[in-house]
């Protein structure tokens, strides 16, 4: 079922990482949708980036350590802030019950909603790939949220009906933004960016499909100053096949994939 999506996002990153000395995969994770083996014979020096430190011991079987020179990695908060307020959001409202912890939770979304987020300070590399993480960076943090909530006895109505949900969202564009600004950042060349763009539900008996934005971002036209767009595509990814977690019911994700080149680096 994942196979044209893995064959995709290797194909993208292959075709266009040809000749790169440096390359910053984030979210690199498994490798599933990494060519890992064939990267090794087009680029130089690679450095893998997660927040999952599990990811290590797969990682080394390809000869990756902290210290390598040539194969290294980062586990890291590439967001510079999700894990920690999903931490202290637990944390400080998980203290109170009902309304109390609903007002603690909105007073925390609020001030997360008003700081500003510092850029990761890594050297440059002549190429970043931001690989099907885009979509998946909010996801954690909104669900941590959500579930302390109920945890703490607030009504989902209450929680619908309150500041929550609308900072949630002000913080998702922020996080955004932030990760597209990050990825420009250290890039020197080129930048790759793979990720979901639409989550579509669908039931068994039902032909009219719920579609969700999985992300804003316009993949065609939001390039940043002095970065030109190389390649635009998209494709599907049966990633929740018909009955096998939604009775009844799958889920496909509508992903793209864009290329973009700084027209003059240093």
């Amino acid at each position: 079922y994942w196979k044209a999506h893995i064959e995709n996002s290797s194909l993208m990153q292959i075709n266009n990482l040809t000749g790169i000395n440096s390359l910053l995969i984030i979210g690199a994770g498994n490798l599933i949708d990494c060519p890992i083996k064939k990267l090794l014979n087009l680029v130089r020096k690679i450095t893998l980036l997660d927040l999952d430190p599990a990811c290590r011991s797969l990682w080394a079987k390809y000869g990756f350590s902290r210290t390598s020179a040539y194969r290294s990695y980062l586990i890291t908060d590439i967001t510079n802030c999700l894990f920690s307020w999903s931490i202290k959001f637990e944390k400080e409202v998980s203290l109170y019950r009902r309304e109390k912890a609903l007002k603690k939770a909105e007073e925390l979304l609020f001030s997360f909603c008003q700081k500003e987020i510092a850029v990761p300070l890594f050297n440059k590399f002549e190429a970043v790939v931001s690989l099907n993480i885009l979509s998946q960076l909010f996801i954690y943090f909104s669900e941590k949220a959500l579930s302390t909530l109920l945890k703490c006895k607030v009504l989902e109505q209450s929680i619908y009906n309150s500041e929550v949900i609308r900072y949630l969202d002000i913080i998702s564009k922020k996080i955004e933004n932030h990760h597209l600004k990050t990825c420009f950042s250290l890039a020197k060349k080129k930048v790759i960016i793979i990720s979901d763009k639409l989550f579509i539900y669908y039931q068994a008996e039902n032909p009219l499909w719920e579609e969700v934005e999985a992300v804003r971002w316009d993949f065609k036209t939001a390039a940043k100053k002095g970065w030109r767009l190389k390649e635009c595509s998209s494709w599907y990814w049966n990633i929740v096949p018909l009955n096998t977690e939604i009775e009844g019911g799958g889920r496909v994700n509508l992903v793209k994939g864009s290329v973009f080149e700084k027209e003059t680096y240093n």
